[in-house]
């Protein structure tokens, strides 16, 4: 399976680079496993057609979507719970 790129969109680039630097650092590893296989790493929503994955000892939530056509996902929102 090929390795898809990542796409961010404003809203959620501003979210990502508000986080504390140790929190940044949990979603970049959860990223790197997402683009690997975003389906396994992921929770569909069919409703919403979009996909959830967890972080930082699921403090986190990433919400994103998947365009297999692009070989891309898109990261719609970032959520950190100051835990």
């Amino acid at each position: 399976m090929a390795v898809h790129g990542v796409r961010w969109v404003d809203y959620a680039r501003d979210q990502r680079n508000d986080l504390p630097a140790a929190v940044r650092a949990a979603l970049d590893i959860a990223l790197r496993r997402i683009v690997e296989d975003p389906r396994r790493h992921g929770t569909y929503s069919k409703r919403d057609d979009q996909w959830t994955a967890t972080f930082g000892d699921g403090l986190g939530l990433a919400l994103y979507t998947i365009e297999d056509r692009w070989i891309t996902i898109t990261v719609l929102r970032v959520t950190w719970l100051n835990g």
